[in-house]
């Protein structure tokens, strides 16, 4: 699904049973993750393919008064409400046509990130080492194992600029 439910959906009928489907209890967020994963792992058989990836933020502060607690949604950039969402792309690389998702995560900001001395937390605890892991999970990806060396270009640049490495 891509935009807001009415856009995604012609009919009415359509956009309330995607409404219910998305509220209903036993939809749990990592089960659609891994469904979205597992659909790009059968497309790409065979395929050569490039996995671009990079980190978006959604912010959903124009409905802060809408949204119930309890919702995942959470501090942002400039602290409005929202969320962050780290995605690597499968791309087929001769047709260049998007064939799903070989790692999607999902976070927002903690309120207290100031306090934290986040300059001096280990890398596996900064929003950075987002991309590194986006990339490990990437190569387990069946896409992956052939060409992981490319995912894994722009972590390591990151890494060794920083003496990680």
């Amino acid at each position: 699904m891509v935009g807001q439910v009415t856009w995604s959906y012609l009919s009415e009928a359509e956009q309330k049973g995607a409404y219910r489907f998305l509220s209903n209890e036993k939809v749990e967020e990592q089960t659609l993750i891994e469904a979205c994963k597992e659909r790009s792992s059968y497309l790409c058989d065979g395929k050569d393919v490039i996995m671009p990836l990079d980190t978006s933020e959604i912010n959903m502060d124009n409905y802060r008064n809408r949204i119930k607690a309890g919702t995942g949604l959470g501090a942002t950039g400039n602290e409005d409400l929202g969320f962050f969402i780290h995605a690597s792309l499968v791309m087929d690389a001769t047709t260049e046509t998007s064939l799903g998702f070989s790692d999607i995560q999902l976070w927002h900001r903690e309120a207290d990130r100031e306090q934290k001395n986040y300059k001096n937390l280990p890398i596996e605890q900064k929003e950075s080492y987002k991309l590194i892991k986006a990339c490990e999970e990437s190569k387990k990806h069946p896409s992956g194992r052939a060409g992981g060396e490319v995912a894994l270009e722009r972590p390591f640049r990151y890494a060794i600029t920083t003496g990680l490495l």
